[in-house]
């Protein structure tokens, strides 16, 4: 091979031929490609003119295989953006990839290597400047095939998708260049294909994406400096790798393993899509390519790599190298950042990271941060802690420590600097051109620039880098000193001391070196406009950016309030003072000391506090900053004491109680702990693990289809935690448990509503108190809680979980609430949101909090419900419902059998199972009721397990979760079964059919045990109770893998055999002849008894409501509407079952009601809302006299958006009565004889209001006196939370001591009783109600005037004496009123209830009718008819569709009668 030439290729073919045999031929392609094709492209002809001689198909087969798999190593080398050699390898790889496929006329196969998703993917993760070169060369094979031309669909699709990136905006010029050169090799330009538009709609790494401008940043879109390609190393940056000179980029996701068909073996790496394990930096050795030798043979893997790589080339570190690192850092401790290690794997110093972080050469003019005295003299300002004595002196801690904290800094600096530099400058950036928009003056936008970004910088620096420092340091100091101090325990102490001393010296480091970069960074981005105003300036040009000021082509958002869009004519003076104040943000890290350890300062005075800094004495550590409280000792830094300031979190507190508290002697060998070390570890486990559950939490909210496999491992992780040796598990999980609560809320996870955190992370919690028996975490928790000075604490979400899984001390939290509830000033929104919801909880009973769980914080709003109606109707409410009857309640509550498994008897469940094989052997064998009876009278109840105690209960617990394990199981096995037959992945738990027979089984047993064995209503009613305990208690576990099949299914069958459904048991039993030996009569054949057990399954099933059990919500909703219950329930005699349904549906409105108030409807929402609608047509059709009788309550239950769900509600109509046609002409409504009778309406308007209001509106409907109630009425409509009868809950507009929003259940109570009273006379239009009317309307606000007209209009219905009343009330508001406003929301309400889909009810229509047909209203004439064309589009086709005629006729005609006011009113 290595004398082979043009001339003699042909005959050593021969020669090389004969001497490479079949079995040898893996080992020659890898060879030729990874020996010679990958590094001497100019012999590639010559190669290939080797490959058609030999002409033998298998050997071409392996080398286009063997060459894709390096090919695929490369492109997910993370070296592959660091070293510009295996750049090169890769495109010397790809001109002879072309030259194998292209170039004969051949593709590259997409399950080999997808172009167009390999450039997506690069486009994404910032990988195009190795990519973009690669492709250029592959695609040169191109050149002479006469297939691949630009009309062929995939060189066409490939060349638009280039088009489109060379289009966008700020792409590094390299990048261009090379899609340039792929469009030159075509004949053509990038500006001769049609641009494809695809990679605008796809994420892309803004912040560390290497192949972007940094001047360039269109719209929003953050993106970072150019780094130039042949600028080699790299550092290890939070949260991946990084790019050259310690530019951090995207971590790669992994890639898939190739496809079987493929041939490669699954450890390969496969198409460049995002998912499956990602190889390391070299190939894997389970993945080489078939026959190819291991251990170092020549050809073999560990051989080629260094071909491939490049000699020389120092190994990438192993992930047992990195599984250490802090934040993720890529390599091994002693890396060096820039990729080039230091003499013997020495950080480089911090001086030099400094100035590399700077960008610039350290040994370069200038080189040097303004901080390199500071770093040439580290050892005159870093802290020695006098209480070390001589340990001090015997271990040379002097001349180790600057060198510890030299290397510490130099370890982390480039990439926290890099970070902190790119995040404040692209902020900057944006803000200060637009607020100086208007502003010619270049000092100012200088100035204001200088001031904003060296804070933002400096802040994000010191927050990034303290934690890493931390480690670092640590690590440092122990390589160095462990030869010195063979006791671990004292090492570690004195560690430990030297790391508090001196952290926050290398943190001020840090800080003032990422100042001095984003000053001069955001100074090169800003130079342009720099420039433009001073040439302004000088041509003596006024200057302003037009482009900030045009809408149309703004770069600013048009939806920017008017405060923060930008002004011309220059900044404004309080504008400018936000970017002063940024010098008067306090620092959490000290001033660097002037001067060595215990020395003083010139001036000051002795006795006096030492600076910042500096020793003040005999174990004196260096005081914090003004302004901050100094640390108590053994306190974690960054966390606070128990007692220190609100908002912050301790650290290990136990251990150093542990240690003997701070009153135990301080000496270092007399620790038997160390604090700060086991904190560091587990602090640095900590964030990587939280770092990983957010990353896993945001993928599966981006994809729901996903399982939960991961955050499963997650949790498991956490467990493992507990038990890693850096302390107690008692301890550890006391430290996890407050960092978990710190995350939640400080994260967006409790303010925007992320269930999956929320559940996750109490899950987290749950196991953490589990794991420390006693009550630690509780009192943890509770400690920390109540001692953050965070409103976000009082998130309801968070609160309600805290307080569902009882990891709160009530008492703690109720005097902490007394507390803030007796200062006006803590009685914030947030506080107020809070109770009001702690309230509802009490009133709902839905488990969260009960009325006698805060009885001080209750006591104290009693006293402040004298003064505000509306809390103390809802304190009231909490205090009935902790005594109303089991019907109204919503338990949440899990039964102590459910709950407590540990309790159960010794063998009950092997007794159980025993008895359940049984029993479901007897059903399959078909045997007689005899039978079955005679196993339950004998050897189910000799069993004890039927005494109707608590073993019962346990005993049918253990019966339906064994069904139910049954169930699932069956469904795993199937789906475990075909995915064997068809070799594809198994489906997700609960994805395959399910085998329904011991369900089956088990819903028989119970059936039995009901009824024949004469269980009867309380056997039934202590099941359900049961069986609803399981379902919340399943579902609150399995969050969203919940399965709701198999209860489903038992649901069902207890109301089918219940009922006496064709077939059953129980209906065979009741039918037979014998009737079992003389045995009374079946109950299930009693219909009393039918009733009374679908009664029984209503009220479980009320308890089981969507609001306490969402994950049961759609199955829910079909058991209600069920054919076994729905009807039989409707149809009992004398309506009995009617408020039972009536509770039912109020309860699935509630659920639904904030969706459809917010319309803000998910998809699965939507399905519910669907069949929400379903089941009201069904009602509609088959039951409309039960939506006639029950219209108030369920209105009142549907928000105002929601508004053809409420006209489904309102078109019923009794089945015995026929409609008159709303659109008959001069249709005389008065004269129909259903206008006389008065609806049924439950509840009775009698009771609607408490009866001292209801006195006083009988007294002013009779007397009009006392002349001030309509007033007094509108104000207290004004108050939220109050309703009407004192016991029903608003919704809180406010906080506790004022009064905010509309009581809506108050104003409909009014609606319906004045109209109810009004009607009861001979007069049509009661004078007194109609003066309470428009008095009521003209004191309320536009909302409350709103819903007081919508109260109205809910009494619009079927022929009867209230929709007359109603209709004749709001015409005659529309006549008499003089308000132009009041008119046009009357139009409104009735407007927007016909404009949607049918149905409409009968009275809307012809109260419309008549308002625009009736020439007295003169509607026409009026202004919001026509004050835009779309309404006057809206009004004119109504009338064509009500009246059949124009609008410009009725106008007209409207014109001539103007004057006419002879026509009576009438509906």
């Amino acid at each position: 091979m290595n004398n082979i030439t043009k001339d003699n290729v042909e005959s050593r073919s021969v020669e090389i031929r004969d001497r490479v045999l079949p079995d040898y031929l893996p080992w020659f392609a890898n060879y030729l490609v990874v020996k010679r094709a990958a590094q001497e492209a100019n012999f590639h002809t010559l190669y290939v003119s080797l490959l058609d001689l030999f002409n033998d198909r298998e050997l071409y087969r392996l080398m286009v295989k063997t060459t894709m798999y390096y090919v695929k190593v490369l492109l997910y080398s993370e070296r592959i953006l660091k070293e510009s050699n295996d750049r090169a390898l890769l495109k010397n790889l790809g001109t002879w990839l072309g030259l194998l496929t292209f170039a004969r006329n051949k593709p590259v196969l997409s399950r080999d290597l997808e172009l167009k998703a390999v450039i997506m993917e690069a486009y994404q993760r910032g990988r195009l400047i190795a990519v973009l070169p690669f492709l250029q060369k592959l695609l040169e094979g191109c050149r002479s095939s006469k297939v691949f031309t630009p009309s062929n669909p995939m060189i066409a699709g490939i060349l638009s998708l280039l088009a489109e990136l060379h289009a966008i905006k700020g792409l590094k010029m390299n990048n261009a260049f090379s899609i340039e050169l792929v469009f030159k090799a075509f004949g053509l330009s990038p500006h001769d294909v049609k641009p494809a538009d695809i990679l605008k709609t796809l994420p892309r790494e803004r912040i560390t994406n290497p192949d972007w401008q940094l001047e360039v940043i269109p719209g929003t879109e953050m993106q970072t400096q150019a780094v130039p390609d042949g600028q080699a190393g790299s550092a290890s940056a939070p949260g991946g790798a990084t790019a050259g000179g310690g530019k951090p980029v995207a971590p790669p996701s992994p890639a898939p393993s190739a496809p079987s068909s493929t041939g490669v073996p699954p450890s390969s790496p496969g198409p460049m899509s995002g998912t499956g394990p990602r190889p390391g930096p070299g190939p894997n050795l389970t993945g080489l390519p078939p026959g190819i030798p291991l251990s170092g043979a020549p050809g073999s893997m560990d051989a080629g790599l260094k071909g491939v790589a490049g000699a020389g080339q120092p190994p990438s570190s192993g992930p047992e190298q990195q599984q250490g690192m802090p934040y993720g850092m890529q390599g091994a401790p002693g890396a060096m950042p820039g990729g080039v290690a230091g003499a013997g794997g020495v950080p480089p110093t911090a001086a030099a990271a400094a100035a590399a972080a700077a960008g610039r050469a350290p040994g370069a003019p200038g080189g040097l941060p303004v901080d390199a005295g500071l770093f040439a003299n580290l050892h005159q300002h870093v802290v020695i802690n006098p209480s070390l004595g001589d340990i001090g002196d015997r271990l040379m801690l002097k001349r180790h420590v600057p060198a510890a904290v030299d290397r510490a800094i130099g370890e982390i600096i480039t990439p926290v600097v890099e970070r902190s530099v790119t995040i404040a400058c692209y902020t900057t950036y944006e803000l200060v051109l637009k607020d100086f928009a208007g502003d010619a003056d270049e000092g100012r936008l200088r100035k204001a620039a200088h001031l904003m970004v060296s804070s933002l910088a400096g802040s994000l620096s010191l927050v990034t880098a303290k934690d890493p420092l931390r480690i670092s340091l640590t690590n440092q100091l122990r390589q160095m000193l462990q030869a010195q101090v063979a006791d671990t325990a004292t090492l570690d102490n004195i560690v430990s001391v030297l790391v508090n001393d001196n952290l926050d010296l290398g943190c001020t480091l840090i800080e003032r070196a990422a100042t001095d970069k984003a000053v001069r960074d955001i100074d090169k981005s800003l130079q342009a406009a720099y420039d433009e105003r001073a040439k302004a300036r000088a041509a003596g040009k006024p200057w302003v950016d037009a482009a900030a000021f045009h809408s149309a082509g703004s770069r600013f958002p048009g939806s920017l309030p008017e405060g923060l869009r930008p002004r011309p004519g220059g900044i404004q003076p309080h504008h400018l003072r936000v970017y002063e104040d940024f010098t008067r943000i306090p620092r959490t890290a000290p001033a660097v000391p002037a001067g060595p350890p215990g020395t003083v300062p010139p001036g000051t005075a002795p006795g006096a506090a030492p600076a910042p800094g500096m020793v003040a004495g005999a174990g004196a550590v260096p005081p914090p900053p003004p302004g901050v409280a100094p640390r108590p000792p053994g306190v974690y830094p960054g966390a606070g004491a128990a007692g220190g300031p609100p908002g912050s979190f301790q650290g290990l507190d136990a251990l150093m109680a542990a240690a003997g508290g701070p009153d135990k002697p301080s000496s270092l060998a007399a620790l038997e702990v160390r604090p700060d070390a086991a904190a560091a570890a587990l602090l640095d486990r900590y964030l990587l693990w939280q770092q990983a559950v957010d990353a896993a939490v945001a993928a599966k909210e981006a994809n729901h289809t996903a399982d939960q496999s991961d955050l499963q491992a997650l949790l498991g992780e956490l467990s493992e935690a507990l038990n890693s040796g850096a302390s107690s598990p008692e301890d550890a999980a006391a430290f996890f448990s407050r960092r978990i609560l710190k995350h939640l809320y400080d994260s967006a996870a409790a303010a925007s509503g992320s269930k999956l955190s929320l559940s996750f992370h109490a899950a987290c919690l749950e196991l953490l108190a589990a794991a420390a028996p006693g009550g630690r975490v509780v009192s943890e928790l509770t400690v920390a809680y109540l001692g953050a000075d965070d409103e976000r604490k009082f998130a309801p979400g968070l609160v309600e979980v805290l307080l569902r899984l009882r990891l709160l001390s009530l008492p703690d939290l109720d005097a902490y609430l007394a507390k803030l509830l007796q200062t006006a000033a803590s009685r914030t929104q947030a506080v107020s949101d809070l109770i009001f919801f702690l309230l509802r909880s009490m009133a709902l009973r839905d488990g969260v909090i009960a009325f006698g769980d805060l009885p001080l914080t209750l006591e104290l709003l009693s006293r402040m419900g004298l003064a505000n109606p509306p809390l103390a109707s809802m304190v009231e409410a909490a205090r009935k419902a902790a005594v109303a009857p089991p019907f109204s309640r919503q338990p949440a509550e899990v039964p102590p059998a459910v709950r407590d498994k540990a309790a159960d008897p010794p063998g009950l469940r092997d007794q159980t199972l025993k008895l359940f094989e049984e029993w479901v052997h007897l059903l399959n064998m078909h045997a007689e009721d005899k039978a079955l009876l005679g196993f339950l009278t004998g050897q189910v109840r000799s069993a004890g397990v039927l005494k109707m105690d608590d073993t019962t209960d346990r005993f049918l617990r253990t019966l339906t979760e064994l069904a139910v394990a049954h169930c699932l199981a069956s469904a795993e096995a199937a789906a475990a079964a075909a995915a064997a037959g068809a070799g594809a992945r198994p489906e997700t738990a609960g994805g395959g059919p399910l085998s329904f027979i011991a369900t089956d089984a088990l819903v028989s047993m119970v059936v039995a045990l009901v009824v024949q064995l004469n269980g009867g209503e309380p056997l039934l009613s202590r099941y359900l109770t049961l069986l609803v305990g399981l379902i919340k208690r399943d579902a609150d576990e399995a969050t969203v893998k919940f399965n709701a099949r198999p209860y489903l299914r038992i649901w069902v069958g207890l109301m089918s055999e219940l009922g006496v459904a064709p077939g059953s048991h129980a209906a065979a039993a009741a039918t037979a002849p014998d009737g079992g030996a003389g045995a009374p009569p079946s109950a299930a054949a009693d219909p009393a008894a039918q009733l009374r057990y679908l009664r029984a399954c209503g009220v479980a099933l009320h308890a089981l409501q969507p609001l306490s059990v969402p994950g049961f919500a759609f199955s829910w909703l079909e058991l209600i509407s069920h054919r076994s219950f729905m009807p039989r329930v409707l149809t009992a005699q004398l309506a009995s079952g009617w408020p039972l349904f009536a509770g039912l549906l109020i309860a699935l409105l509630r659920f639904l009601e904030p969706y459809l108030r917010a319309a803000d409807l998910s998809d699965s929402i939507k399905q519910l809302y669907k069949g929400c609608l379903r089941l009201l047509l069904v009602l509609l059709h088959d039951f409309p006299e039960f939506l006639c009788e029950h219209h108030f309550s369920l209105c009142e239950a549907i928000p105002p958006p929601a508004v053809q769900m409420r006209n489904l509600v309102l078109s019923a109509f009794p089945r015995n009565m026929r409609l008159p046609d709303p659109f008959t002409p001069n249709l005389k409504v008065d004269l129909l004889p259903e206008i006389q009778q008065l609806p049924r309406i439950v509840p009775d308007p009698e009771t609607l209001l408490p009866e001292g209001l209801r006195a006083q509106v009988d007294a002013f409907l009779r007397t009009r006196n006392p002349p001030n109630l309509p007033a007094e009425l509108a104000k207290r409509c004004m108050m939220s939370g109050g309703g009407a009868g004192g016991d029903k809950a608003g919704s809180p507009g406010g906080p506790l001591g004022g009064a905010g929003g509309v009581n809506a259940p108050l104003i409909n109570a009014l609606v319906l009783y004045i109209g109810s009273q009004a009607k009861t006379v001979s007069s049509p239009l009661h004078p007194g109600a109609q003066e309470m009317y428009v008095r009521m309307a003209g004191e309320l606000d536009a909302e409350g005037r709103y819903l007081l007209l919508n109260g109205m209009a809910n009494q619009l219905r079927y022929p009867n004496a209230h929709t007359y009343y109603f209709s004749c009330t709001l015409l005659t508001l529309f006549l008499e009123s003089k308000s132009e406003g009041l008119k046009e929301q009357i139009t409104r309400t009735l407007l927007e209830r016909l404009i949607v889909n049918r149905p409409h009810p009968w009275g809307l229509l012809i109260t419309f009718i008549e308002l625009i047909k009736n020439r007295r209203y003169n509607f026409w004439a009026h202004g919001f008819t026509k004050c835009a064309p779309e309404i006057e589009n809206l009004f004119t086709s109504v009338s064509r569709s009500c009246l059949g005629t124009n609008r410009a006729e009725e106008e007209a005609a409207a014109a001539v009668h103007g004057k006419d006011g002879g026509v009576a009113v009438r509906a």
